[in-house]
């Protein structure tokens, strides 16, 4: 579920949209949050919280070619 949020309103209340990988910190708090995603029932939550992890890491993330 997304939500949208209208730029213009979130400027002016200084919102800013919020990015995980901000926060992954250490190992243990990386392995928690990957295996809070991974007990999720869609596979899309865990597939964004790699991302984030390799976002947070300066690395990326790339399916593998078919």
């Amino acid at each position: 579920m997304s939500l949208k949020i209208d730029p213009n309103a979130a400027r002016r209340f200084g919102v800013r949209r919020f990015d995980a990988s901000e926060y992954l910190r250490d190992e243990v708090e990386v392995a928690a949050y990957l295996k809070a995603a991974a007990a999720e029932e869609d596979p899309r939550v865990l597939a964004a919280a790699l991302g984030d992890v390799a976002r947070g890491r300066g690395t990326s993330v790339e399916a593998p070619k078919k």
